[in-house]
């Protein structure tokens, strides 16, 4: 069992378990500290939801890989969102902190998304465009078809253009700072 350095493992009562194999990892915390700042935890962490293997609860949650959970984790136990020796996406770390419901991390997460903007990858673009229905996504979700319009030959050519959904691609298709002539946009539509 795995154990991060930032975080104070005595008296934990929670097992983490993230990922899928081979890439897959446990993690103890405390129940009082993951429940004062995650609403997900505060439901999911009772005697009626998650079960409980000897006398400490545990959490299955294969579709968050361990390094943004790692990074969550530290989140909840300092404050402090730190990536800068951890290879993992600010996309991946807003998803899953909106999926936990962690206090906090959403405004400081879009903050620095939005700050650098210009830096994101087209599978981070591809990731907001496929959350369109959270609303609390807007500004994220209007910077990712901003982006597209500005640079679209990037975009339209990568693997993710034809993975998106049909709204996304109405909207930036409609968009008129879209620099792509008319003919060019048949071209990748047929």
């Amino acid at each position: 069992m795995s154990n991060l350095e930032t975080t104070n493992s005595e008296g934990f009562d929670v097992i983490i378990k993230v990922g899928e194999k081979p890439n897959e990892k446990e993690f103890k915390a405390k129940k009082s500290i993951l429940t004062s700042k995650s609403e997900y935890y505060k439901i999911s962490l009772t005697e009626n939801w998650e079960r409980k293997e000897n006398g400490y609860f545990i959490s299955v949650m294969p579709h968050i890989s361990p390094s943004v959970f790692e990074v969550l984790l530290k989140y909840i136990n300092t404050g402090d969102i730190s990536v800068e020796n951890n290879k993992v996406s600010l996309v991946d770390i807003l998803i899953a902190s909106d999926e936990l419901q962690i206090s906090g991390a959403y405004p400081e997460l879009e903050r620095r998304l939005l700050k650098n903007k210009s830096s994101w990858k087209p599978s981070e673009i591809f990731t907001v465009l496929q959350l369109d229905h959270l609303d609390h996504l807007t500004t994220l979700y209007n910077s990712s078809i901003e982006l597209i319009c500005r640079k679209p030959k990037k975009f339209f050519e990568s693997e993710y253009f034809f993975k998106m959904k049909e709204a996304p691609l109405i909207k930036i298709l409609k968009c008129d700072d879209l620099e792509l002539e008319k003919y060019e946009i048949w071209e990748y539509l047929i």
